[in-house]
């Protein structure tokens, strides 16, 4: 920090800090003093209103209660409920009655009923049948008055029988006024078959149709003048002619003398135990059942209730609730039914949005709600029930879900706090719950309104506190600048110094502290420009000796990092410093397969904390290395990392395989030349006398087949003897110059057809303008017959051999050039190698070396192909893949011979199940 600065702050720091602690506590103390009075009147407003809405319910609950005890209202409505126990127990007489006393008179009486003049049977022997609906009219007719009516024979598929109809009309005692119909159903007999309807024909004669007629006009007249019928008839008819006289009697009183004590009732109706209205001031609800309403179901289970706001958006009052009471018997004190009045819910916009400012004097002098308080209920659904002031149309659709009614609900009580309300605005406010409704009071204001006056206070703060600052800062100014004028040349000498710009003198001409200072810094930017060029001079000199060594340097720090590498490393691996800095060591050589991560030397290393040495095939580079690592430790002896050399042997193992196989061959060709010519005079002798033999021998005789058996096995023995001295002399071969497109194209011509005949199929791919090559072109059609006839062996079953030819530049053979690292999978990775580097196969195993530019020849098949254990045999003679009899192992050896002569190489790359492809080198 400048001085300057510093100066300046100590001058301002104090006096802001006191400035800003005595604004920031009068500002405290303003907000809570201000808060705490807006609180206290929220507080008082939701208490008032609470005390109203508690005053106005149990004023409604009272005169419910007053209604319940009303005695008119009570007998009426027994009278009303004891309707259904009347006609139950006269209806009960009169079935028993028909039963026991009328249908048992004769046996052909089916039925007996009674019907009413409203169509409903009221009495009858099959009781099923009371209450349903029939039609009187049938039973009636112009003579019945006078006596009976007969109804048409009809028949009845249920009984299957035939029935008739006798009815006669029940008439009052006392005014002989008709009471109903009294119906005897009869069975009559019937002869002959029914017709197709399913109807009888009835063949009865006329004589026994009269009797039964007679007989039967007698009974029915005889049944309507017994007493019981036509009493219980009469009584029944009368219970419900009362019944409908008393319910309007009850509606007439309710509506007159009981709805009109208060302006806020809208109706009164009386319930029967069973949920159905039995009287109502209001028209059509006579008979509706309520006993799923939940007023219902609470008056029942506590004696009273008070229902929760109602909301009918088409109604014209559109909200309500309703106040119910059990009411009893006078004199029994059984309860006999309920008392309902449904009051109007304005009196809740009263208490809230529309007379505020009364209810508000009514609590006290609440003054501060201004022009944003609002007083509001919102019910168990956290819907508002009563109108807002800031959003139209919100009862019973604006959701409310506040931290004010969440407080209500969860604790039982509420909260006042600041909070964001329905608007999302934040508001002072304070919730109070109606336990007894299960609603919510809010009273809430406008944050913003609140606290208006604080802002007008914090920007006169803040202007005041600004305006002393700017003063404290002027006099600051003028007394630092005298003070760091002379540093100011100091600290820029000083910062050219970090930078590292030394050759910049520091001149400072003051004779005080500052002066003395600016000596001693150029004393010390002498000392450093010596010191850096030592230092650089020692840097130049370990990166060129770093860099100079041709084995790859690694250096990773303790997380297998690495930090710093030399150019053979970077070179070998094709790679800029940024591509490989900072990455782990196994994700540098992550293609390599032949790895294991947890064998790797450099977390060996880190864990012993001793030096490894591993020789390592690595596949991604297609090189042996010797890689050791050894641990790195600072000053204070704690390990830092790890150094990793990795030095290419590649060539000294070449070197070593190449002189291992030539002594294995110089030995065979020393045995060979030793045990040929021990064998081949016996076999020489033995050949003589097999012929003498034969020439004795009894043609087609069994002797004459044994002995050409013997003589052939001589001749392969010879063969195998040629081919040992041949492979044993080393000598030079005679050369000329040979056309390999030309010499193949002979040899493929020979044995194609004997390939195509076990479906061998030959492609071939030869460049063209291949340049000719100095060699010994029968020992070549050797190799290149015994490769092609190796490959036919390979296939028993067909397949195919391709012969490829190409000219290859140096750059190809040899040493192979570095390989970039690259993303991807290991064998797209490997594979992509190989095509672009022509690298060797990891299945590959290669015999000789070839320097310069050269011709290819490849012979590819789709065969059995070689297991991989055994591809390092390949070359060694007397080692065969064939079944015994099929091969003297011989013919590789000998071909890998014969190349070699030629200063060539031959290679091979195979894959189990595969196939195989062997590949010469001969130099143009």
């Amino acid at each position: 920090m400048k001085i300057r600065v510093r100066i300046l702050l100590w001058f301002l720091i104090p006096f802001a800090l006191i400035t800003t602690i005595e604004a920031v506590c009068f500002y405290v103390h303003a907000r809570k003093t201000i808060e705490q009075n807006i609180f206290n009147q929220l507080e008082i407003a939701a208490v008032s209103m609470q005390e109203n809405i508690q005053m106005y319910l149990e004023s409604k609950r009272g005169r419910t209660i007053d209604f319940s005890s009303d005695g008119f209202i009570r007998e009426v409505a027994e009278k009303i409920t004891l309707k259904e126990g009347m006609i139950e127990r006269y209806a009960s007489a009169l079935n028993h009655h028909l039963i026991a006393n009328k249908k048992s008179l004769d046996p052909g009486i089916h039925e007996v009923l009674v019907v009413d003049l409203n169509d409903r049977v009221i009495a009858s022997t099959d009781k099923g049948r009371v209450g349903e609906i029939v039609s009187v009219e049938k039973y009636l007719s112009e003579e019945i008055f006078s006596g009976t009516s007969v109804g048409e024979p009809y028949y009845d598929a249920r009984l299957q029988e035939m029935l008739i109809d006798y009815s006669a009309v029940l008439l009052s005692s006392a005014g002989r006024e008709p009471l109903g119909v009294l119906v005897n159903r009869i069975k009559i007999g019937q002869r002959g078959d029914r017709i197709r309807d399913g109807k009888s024909a009835v063949q009865d004669t006329e004589k026994n149709n009269q009797d039964i007629l007679a007989v039967n006009k007698t009974r029915t007249i005889d049944f309507s003048s017994d007493g019981l019928i036509r009493d219980t008839t009469e009584e029944l008819v009368r219970i419900e002619e009362m019944a409908f006289y008393h319910a309007d009697l009850l509606n007439t009183y309710l509506y007159e003398n009981k709805q009109s004590l208060d302006p806020d009732l809208l109706a009164v109706f009386v319930v029967n135990l069973d949920g159905e209205i039995i009287s109502s001031t209001e028209i059509g609800q006579t008979g509706r059942n309520v006993s799923g309403e939940a007023y219902f179901t609470k008056t029942m289970e506590t004696g009273s209730c008070i229902s929760d706001l109602y909301h009918t958006a088409d109604s014209r009052q559109k909200t309500f609730f309703n106040v119910a009471r059990l009411f009893a018997n006078e004199t029994t004190d059984k309860t006999t039914g309920i008392i309902v009045n449904r009051y109007r819910g304005d009196y809740l916009k009263k208490i809230t949005y529309n007379e505020m400012s009364d209810i508000l004097r009514k609590a006290g002098p609440l003054e501060g709600l201004g022009e944003t308080g609002e007083l509001y209920i919102v019910n168990s659904d956290k819907l508002m029930i009563t109108e807002s002031r800031f959003i139209k149309d919100a009862v019973f659709k604006q959701v409310v879900d506040t931290k004010g009614i969440r407080a209500a609900f969860e604790n039982g009580r509420g909260m006042i706090g600041v909070y964001p309300d329905y608007r999302d605005i934040p508001v002072l406010g304070a919730s109070r719950y109606f336990k007894e409704l299960d609603w919510v009071l809010l009273v809430e204001k406008d944050a913003a309104e609140a606290f208006a006056p604080l802002v007008s206070l914090r920007n006169v703060t803040l202007l005041a506190g600004f305006m002393g600052i700017m003063v404290f800062s002027a006099v600051a100014v003028f007394i630092s600048r005298g003070i760091t004028r002379p540093i100011n040349n100091l600290v820029t000498h000083t910062q050219n110094i970090t930078k590292g710009v030394l050759s910049k003198q520091i001149r400072i001409k003051r004779k005080d502290e500052i002066g003395s200072l600016g000596r001693s810094f150029e004393t010390m930017r002498k000392r450093l420009v010596r010191s850096f060029r030592r230092i650089e001079d020692a840097r130049r000199d370990w990166e060129i000796t770093f860099d100079s060594v041709k084995d790859m340097i690694a250096i990773y720090d303790k997380d297998y990092i690495l930090v710093k590498c030399n150019h053979t490393f970077l070179n070998k691996l094709s790679v800029k410093p940024e591509d490989v800095i900072g990455k782990k060591c196994h994700e540098i050589f992550n293609h390599d397969e032949n790895v294991n991560v947890s064998e790797c030397p450099v977390i060996d290393a880190s864990k012993t904390l001793e030096p490894v040495t591993r020789e390592i095939k690595s596949s991604l580079l297609q090189r042996i290395f010797i890689v050791s690592c050894f641990p790195r430790f600072n000053d204070n002896g704690d390990y830092i990392g790890v150094v990793q050399v990795m030095r290419d042997i590649t060539e000294e193992k070449l070197a070593q395989e190449e002189l291992v196989l030539s002594h294995k061959m110089a030995s065979i060709g020393q045995l060979t030349a030793g045990v040929v010519h021990e064998v081949l005079n016996p076999l020489n002798i033995i050949s003589s006398h097999i012929q003498l033999m034969l020439t004795e021998a009894e043609k087609g005789s069994e002797t004459e087949e044994d002995l050409k058996s013997i003589r052939e096995e001589i001749a392969r023995i010879v063969n195998i003897t040629d081919g040992l001295l041949r492979f044993s002399r080393k000598e030079e071969a005679e050369a000329g110059e040979v056309d390999t497109n030309s010499l193949l194209e002979k040899i493929i011509s020979i044995v194609a057809p004997d390939m195509k005949l076990i479906n061998i199929k030959f492609i071939r791919e030869f460049e063209e303008g291949l340049p000719e090559i100095s060699a010994n072109s029968e020992e070549l059609r050797q190799v290149f017959l015994n490769l092609i006839t190796n490959a036919r062996d390979a296939m028993p079953e067909g397949g195919t051999l391709t012969v490829r030819t190409r000219k290859v530049r140096s750059k190809k053979l040899g040493v192979h050039p570095p390989v970039p690292i690259r993303a991807g999978s290991e064998e797209e990775k490997d594979s992509e190698l190989r095509t672009q580097h022509s690298l060797p196969d990891p299945s590959k195993r290669q015999a000789g070396k070839l320097k310069g530019d050269s011709v290819r020849i490849s012979f590819e098949d789709t065969g059995s192909g070689i297991p991989k254990e055994k591809l390092d045999s390949v070359f060694v003679p007397f080692f065969t893949t064939k079944k015994v009899g099929k091969g003297t192992g011989l013919g590789m050896s000998i071909s890998y011979g014969i190349v070699k002569n030629h200063g060539g190489t031959l290679s091979v790359e195979s894959e189990k199940g595969k196939g195989t492809k062997f590949t010469i080198d001969l130099p143009c």
